[in-house]
């Protein structure tokens, strides 16, 4: 069976990529907050060293940030890749499908439930 996509409803697209991108901005920033906070915790005898403050280190990193960067790139990711950048992209794909034709998906059925039943071994105590 052969069926042909000639439009994608912008607003189902942008509500799921929306919610995707959200799961992984916030995945991606706890991510980052734990390499931030690794990474303040290995810079901070170097930084002691120099006889540079570590207030400031402490201040920009740390629990901050693994409280606010999950959060913030959550926010980032699901309004500027969920919104603007999936709803340019069906825009573009509506526009071309209506001029040059959807993309056309083949679809093949597996051997039913029932069928594949009936024809695997029996061990006669069956």
């Amino acid at each position: 069976m052969i069926w042909e996509i000639k439009s994608i409803d912008l607003w189902s697209a942008v509500k799921i990529s929306f919610v995707a991108n959200a799961v992984v901005g916030f995945v991606l920033g706890i991510f980052l907050g734990l390499i931030f906070a690794a990474m303040s915790q290995f810079l901070a005898p170097f930084m002691a060293m120099s006889g540079q403050d570590l207030a400031d280190l402490e201040a920009a990193s740390g629990l901050g940030s693994l409280i606010v960067m999950p959060f913030f790139l959550a926010f980032f990711m699901a309004v500027i890749y969920g919104v603007i950048g999936t709803g340019i992209l069906v825009l573009i794909y509506n526009l071309v499908a209506k001029f040059a034709g959807g993309i056309k998906v083949s679809l093949g059925s597996d051997v039913s439930i029932q069928e594949a039943r009936s024809t695997r071994p029996t061990l006669g105590y069956e």
